[in-house]
């Protein structure tokens, strides 16, 4: 098998893996955790869904940055 096979084979149990213990976490912990208080899975979730608005802008962003800033940064470093 070759080398390329393998890794997408490691690739695809840890991404099953991963949606196997998100679901679990999802539908067996979460209840028992916020049973006392749902308000607080709601600002949880809230807090998560704004996280994943401003990612893609943060993504987009920081390149063209450090493409513009990362000269003069280093100038400054060495003089």
């Amino acid at each position: 098998m070759g080398i390329i096979a393998k890794q997408g084979i490691k690739n695809s149990v840890s991404i099953y893996l991963g949606f196997l213990i998100g679901g679990i976490y999802t539908i067996l912990l979460v209840p028992k955790v916020f049973e006392q208080n749902p308000e607080e899975w709601g600002l949880a979730r809230l807090l998560v869904s704004i996280a994943m608005l401003i990612v893609p802008w943060v993504q987009f962003s920081i390149p063209n940055t450090v493409i513009k800033f990362y000269s003069r940064f280093s100038k400054e470093k060495i003089g």
